[in-house]
């Protein structure tokens, strides 16, 4: 209904939005939903720790149970509130969900994070190596007066473990059989010269763009426009145009115009939207990072990842 009167007061909403997307508003002193208020905003603010909020799940399953939600949001909403908001819905069993920034030119689709296998045994013996498969993710981290991107990549082997070959993360070494270079890599390419001389192999690498940094440093009060401009050719150098296994997990102050920067970088890119974690994470980190990224190419990381696959053959020391 609120989308409807929006639409009929010439009022549109950003791109993005699915026909008949339930509205969910939240602004400086109210929570609405579909038009109607739900209570002062700050009651999503109260108790950072909690998943839901249950006022909205009640309100919700009468209104929009299986149907799609936008959620529009001020910039600087914290993530822990606005992850209320998209744990709430799921709850409701309503969605998809879309969310977007009051002001901002579209809305993004928070997807499903990506799958890959989980296993800690091999009842049946060890497995072929077909290759690995980077899993990166990008942590939104919050400082005192600074915002900042860390991304990370953890290797992962693709094995067949019941079926066709994918990335399995947990498997011990015992797991896993030496791979056949040769095999798996073109003659006299870097990957195979890689493969074949492991030392100094890594399971987890940082990346970065030519600096060491991913992005650069955005202060309290300033937007993340930046972010948005500089992330197509940093996905592009780095790889990530088609990588599968890529999300986002952004810290719980993480302000909402922060995440939409990134997510709308992706989409500049003519890429996807990445999934966004929904794991609470209070801030614990080390700082703003100092631009001594392990990797800052796709070239380099498809090198180290050919490496890590060559010392799955070698005892781990």
């Amino acid at each position: 209904m609120w989308l409807s009167l929006l639409l009929a007061c010439g009022t549109k909403p950003p791109a993005g939005v699915p026909s008949g997307a339930l509205p969910i508003v939240v602004s400086r002193d109210a929570l609405r939903v579909d038009g109607e208020a739900l209570g002062a905003a700050h009651q999503l603010i109260d108790e950072p720790a909690l998943d839901l909020h249950p006022p909205l799940v009640d309100r919700l399953r009468t209104l929009a149970a299986a149907g799609p939600v936008w959620v529009q949001v001020s910039a600087d909403t914290p993530w822990f509130a606005l992850r209320k908001v998209v744990n709430s819905a799921a709850r409701a069993e309503a969605g998809p969900v879309h969310v977007s920034v009051a002001g901002e030119d579209r809305a993004y689709p928070l997807v499903p994070p990506p799958t890959y296998g989980l296993s800690g045994s091999c009842p049946t013996g060890p497995l072929e190596v077909h290759g690995a498969q980077p899993l990166v993710t990008l942590s939104l981290q919050q400082g005192l007066e600074e915002s900042w991107v860390v991304a990370d990549v953890q290797l992962l082997p693709v094995v067949a473990q019941g079926g066709t070959p994918r990335p399995v993360d947990g498997l011990p070494r015992r797991c896993l059989q030496a791979p056949d270079c040769a095999a798996l890599y073109p003659l006299n390419s870097p990957e195979r010269a890689a493969c074949g001389a492991p030392a100094g192999a890594r399971s987890r690498l940082s990346m970065g763009g030519t600096t060491g940094c991913l992005l650069p440093l955005a202060r309290r009060g300033e937007g993340a426009a930046r972010w948005r401009a500089e992330l197509p050719a940093l996905i592009a150098t780095l790889g990530w145009s088609e990588l599968p296994l890529l999300m986002v997990i952004p810290e719980a102050l993480m302000p909402a115009d922060r995440l939409t920067a990134v997510l709308g970088g992706f989409v500049d890119a003519g890429r996807d939207v990445p999934a966004v974690g929904t794991a609470l994470l209070i801030e614990g980190n080390d700082g703003a990072p100092t631009c001594d990224a392990q990797v800052r190419d796709a070239a380099a990381l498809s090198v180290a990842t050919a490496r890590w696959v060559g010392s799955l053959g070698v005892p781990a020391p």
